[in-house]
């Protein structure tokens, strides 16, 4: 499993580069550029210390969480975060959620695909 997280990691690392090389990324970040290839490349791939993804992050300019995750985050705002987690958990409550952002009545067919 850590094997499969490390290389959803890397992954994500490189689809966010937008031009960039990885060495140029890893110095914005101040990190070592042999060390974190070391553990991007390796016969089997790792993750970062968790202080080396957030700086990784930052120098990206994405959230921690994309690049831990198969989905990029819908919104950074906590408040969209916590309704997106809520509606994963407990989709039947759509029908709510719907109706308090969008003003729909009870019954109303929802736009969503």
């Amino acid at each position: 499993m850590e094997k499969e997280n490390a290389r959803l990691f890397w992954n994500n690392v490189l689809k966010n580069l937008n031009g960039r090389t990885f060495k140029s990324v890893c110095e914005s970040a101040g990190l070592n550029y042999l060390s974190i290839a070391n553990r991007k490349s390796g016969k089997t791939p790792s993750l970062p210390r968790l202080e080396s993804a957030v700086l990784l992050a930052k120098a990206l300019g994405v959230s921690v969480e994309s690049l831990f995750n198969e989905k990029e985050p819908i919104s950074e705002d906590p408040r969209i975060i916590a309704i997106v987690k809520c509606l994963e958990r407990e989709p039947e409550k759509l029908d709510a959620v719907e109706i308090l952002l969008f003003n729909k009545k009870v019954g109303q067919s929802s736009m969503v695909g």
